[in-house]
Order: structure tokens, then C-alpha cells, then sequence
């Protein structure tokens, strides 16, 4: 991966030191800022040959700046640290004497990274002549290639497929079944007759190349049943396009709050399906190291297989989005109706800004109503306001989509709701953490079903619960998120 030219890591949590990267001498831009990195600043980053921008600041890097960053070859920011300093003169001439040393070696790696990276393309080209339809493992060459967490993205995981099978796969893209946030989304099926969904990039922008690296880096190497697979994906100077396993029964949107001609779900489907996705996010924030932030958890990001099994897709773009993307203000990104407003106060983004999100979800799929709307609650214009405002009086019946009501075990849509509402706390400290939500979504299920054993002091706890949870909520509205300031998401 000596050809890896960007590194976009900034705002992902990610502490201990600045992780070792002197061989990636064609790095031209670096981007570490806002995070926890601690220690000293490698001097080796200064040497290295293309390096054009490095962005450290915000964290809490300590030591010595080595002076090559400060020559003014290199573009480098570094405030937000208060226990950095310029390098010492006598450290400064002893470093000039090790730079010496490295300088052959430096030297060495360019000629051997151009060499692989030469072999390579004329490998693919050859390959491409000779009429190659199969899938390889190998990546063709690439204006930009992303890493995350210091560890550079596993080989041979995703597949590079031809424009032409893609092509054959989608019979010319004539089948559109969606839109997604690079683009349109096409049907298809491979020659192994593998159904897939194609996503298409309408923008070939340089933020457009880093999304679709940041998304082809995070997909190949995270893999859960709950997450989205990715198959393989094609790259060339004017076209991009992701190829992800076929989801045969849509979005949660589709059966929840869109006229469309979707079955119904009854309640212990919809745990299940929250349950599905509980469990999905709960991997990204704890399974990931550094854990991943989806960003923008909503129904339409929650897609159903053929048994109806819950995954979450596009988390591989949360945490590097574009507002060109998202539809959202250039300060919060996300989508209207399920936006943390701590997040959009203080733009500081945590995994509670997804549970903040996923709360929204699990309203939904009590109520079957949509998160955003001033025909349906008026001038709480919200489904947070709306459903915590009878929560309040204690009646959640009023809350329920009326095609659950007399159908259901009451106490399994209030476990729901109880956690719903904490979930949307205004401050994140207030909020569980996934692994919380989900066993409230295994009780609930476990209610549902009839095969929870509530002792009677278990009962008792969740009286308790329940009567701290109708006592306690603060009187202090969020901020305005309106449509004045926002605009929702096209998705």
C-alpha cells in the first residue's frame, strides 16, 4: 500500500500515538485532527517525500515539533495542543545528521513503491485486453486509497469487478430500485447468479473520490450478519460503484411509514428487526477498533434480506460525509428528524449521537409514523416531542400504530418505549449505550412472546422504572432543528 496518497482519519475517537506510517512515502495529505492521539509527533513525518498538508490539531500530542514541519514545505496545523513546543536547536542538528541516514533509504522506497505500482497497472491492463470477466482479488490503481486506525485495509477482501460484468450483471443499468447517497442503486445478478445492488457515484469530485475510498476501506474489512456485505466494487478516472449483497425486501421505511404494498410487520417483527439492528450498531461502536460512528441511523438505512432480517447499510460513509452528501448543515451531518441535538449544539459527535437516532427508530416502529412532519404533530413538528409529551401522562396507547393496538402485549411496547425515550434524552450522558437498548429489545421479545418470568420483584423494579422514567424528564426543549435551518435527506 506504498501508493496510498490521502489519509482522512480526523474525528474518529482514535487515541494512543500517531501510528507508523514512514513507509508511505506518497502520502501527499494527512489528516489526524480531533481526535485523543497522545505523545510526541514522529520526526519521520517531516521527511516524508510528498508530504504536502498535516492536520493535527485538537488532540493531545505532547513534545517536541520537529523543524522540518516548520519549514514551510509542509501545510501543518497544530493548535489544540497545549503541551507541544518547537524543537530544541541541539535536537534539531542532531535529527539534520539522522535525516542524512535516511534520506538513502527514503530514496529506496520511492523506486521500489513505483515499481510495484507500474507492475500493477500493467498487470490490470493486460488483464483488461484479454477480455478478463472474472473477479480478482486485485485492485486496480487508484487516485486515492484510505486507511483507518493506523492499519491499512486488508487485500483480497472486496473484489474489483469489470465495468463489463457489472454491466451484464445490471443488463445496462436498466433496473433502478433506489437512490442512495452517491447515487442511483441498480438490480443485478452476477454470472454466479449472486442478486446484488449496484450503487452508482454521480459525482466524480475529489470529496466524492474520499467517500468512495472511505467506504471500500471500512466494507472490506467489517463483517457482521447484521451490516451489509460488500461484494466488490469497480474504480476508474470517471466512474465509481459499490456492489453489495441484494436486501429483497427494501428498507424498514418501506413497511413502516411508506404507502407502498409492503406487508405489514406485527410487533414481534418489528423487535425482531430492531433487535437485528441493535445488535449491528452495537459492532460497530464496541466489535470496531476504533469504534465507528454510523452517523445517520434512520429506517431508510435499515435494509430487510429475503427472511426479513434486519442490516444496517451506509455506515462505511458516516464518518467521513460530505454536506454535499447528506443534505445537512456543513456543521451537523445527518438527517432531519433523527439528528442528535447535543450534536447539533456542540457538533461534538459520539456513539450516543447514534443512540440519540436509533431512539427515533424505535418510536417509529411503535407509532408507524415518520420522525419529521408538521402535518402529524403539528407544532411539536417532531416524533420526539410528539410521543415524549403522552409518555409524560403515562399513555402509550395513544403512541401505538393503531394496526398493533389489541394485537400486542402492552407491557412489551412500554419496555420499548421506556428505552425509546431515554434513548432521545437531550444529553448523551442521559442515554444507554447499545448494549443497553438491545437487552431492552431482548425483554421485550422475551414479554412478547410470553416467556419472560418476571418475578415479583422484577415486576416491582419495572414499576419502579416506569414511574421514575414519567417523573423525571426535564423541562427544556432541544434546539431548533427545523426544516428552516435544515434540509432533509432526498433518501
Amino acid at each position: 500500500m506504498e501508493g496510498l496518497t490521502e489519509l482522512w482519519l480526523d474525528g474518529n475517537s482514535l487515541t494512543g500515538p500517531i501510528p507508523e506510517m514512514s513507509n508511505l512515502v506518497n502520502l501527499r495529505i494527512i489528516h489526524l485532527e480531533n481526535n485523543k492521539l497522545t505523545g510526541p509527533i514522529p520526526s519521520y513525518l517531516g521527511g516524508l517525500p510528498s508530504l504536502l498538508e498535516l492536520d493535527v490539531q485538537n488532540n493531545s500530542l505532547t513534545g517536541e515539533i520537529p523543524s522540518s514541519l516548520l519549514t514551510g514545505k509542509v501545510t501543518f496545523k497544530h493548535e489544540g495542543n497545549p503541551d507541544l513546543r518547537p524543537e530544541s536547536k541541539h535536537s534539531t542538528r542532531y535529527k539534520v545528521i539522522l535525516g542524512a541516514s535516511i534520506g538513502g533509504l527514503v530514496i529506496i522506497l520511492v523506486l521500489f513503491a513505483a515499481s510495484i505500482f507500474f507492475l500493477c497497472h500493467f498487470r490490470t491492463k493486460v488483464s483488461h485486453q484479454k477480455g478478463e470477466s472474472m473477479r480478482t482479488n486485485t485492485k486496480p490503481p487508484t487516485t486515492c486509497s484510505m486507511a483507518r486506525g493506523g492499519s491499512l485495509m486488508d487485500e483480497g477482501v472486496a473484489y474489483y469487478i469489470p465495468q463489463s460484468e457489472i454491466e451484464e450483471a445490471t443488463e445496462n443499468f436498466s433496473k433502478k430500485i433506489g437512490k442512495g447517497s452517491f447515487g442511483p442503486v441498480y438490480y443485478g445478478r452476477l454470472r454466479d447468479g449472486k442478486e446484488v445492488a449496484v450503487k452508482t457515484m454521480a459525482d466524480s469530485s475529489s470529496h466524492g473520490t474520499k467517500q468512495f475510498a472511505t467506504e471500500v476501506a471500512l466494507l472490506s474489512r467489517i463483517h457482521h450478519r447484521n451490516l451489509v456485505p460488500l461484494i466488490g466494487y469497480y474504480e476508474d478516472d470517471h466512474q465509481r460503484m459499490l456492489v453489495y449483497e441484494y436486501m429483497h425486501n427494501g428498507t424498514l421505511r418501506d413497511h413502516i411509514t411508506e404507502s407502498t404494498d409492503k406487508k405489514h410487520l406485527d410487533w414481534l417483527a418489528r423487535l425482531n428487526i430492531a433487535e437485528d439492528a441493535a445488535k449491528g450498531l452495537e459492532y460497530l461502536h464496541t466489535g470496531c477498533n476504533p469504534s465507528i460512528i454510523h452517523r445517520d441511523v434512520k429506517t431508510s438505512n435499515i435494509l430487510l434480506d429475503i427472511n426479513m432480517r434486519a442490516n444496517v447499510s451506509d455506515f462505511g460513509l458516516s464518518r467521513q460525509a460530505e454536506e454535499d452528501l447528506t443534505h445537512v448543515s456543513s456543521v451537523a451531518r445527518g438527517t432531519v428528524g433523527y439528528l442528535d441535538p447535543e450534536y447539533y449544539a456542540n457538533q461534538q459527535l459520539t456513539e450516543k449521537s447514534d443512540v440519540y437516532s436509533f431512539g427515533v427508530v424505535l418510536l417509529e416502529l411503535i407509532s408507524g409514523r415518520k420522525p419529521f412532519s408538521s402535518e402529524e404533530y403539528g407544532a411539536d413538528w417532531s416524533i420526539v416531542h410528539w410521543a415524549r409529551s403522552l409518555i409524560r401522562k403515562g399513555d402509550v396507547i395513544s403512541i401505538m400504530d393503531p394496526a398493533l393496538v389489541g394485537h400486542v402485549k402492552v407491557e412489551s411496547v412500554w419496555r420499548i418505549a421506556e428505552v425509546a425515550i431515554q434513548c432521545v434524552e437531550r444529553h448523551g450522558t442521559s442515554r444507554p449505550r447499545m448494549h443497553e437498548i438491545l437487552s431492552a429489545i431482548q425483554d421485550a421479545i422475551k414479554i412478547e412472546k410470553g416467556i419472560d418470568k418476571l418475578s415479583s420483584s422484577g415486576s416491582s423494579k419495572a414499576q419502579s422504572s416506569r414511574k421514575t422514567l414519567l417523573t423525571s424528564f426535564l423541562d427544556v426543549e432541544s434546539p431548533d432543528i427545523s426544516n428552516s435551518s435544515l434540509t432533509p435527506s432526498a433518501r
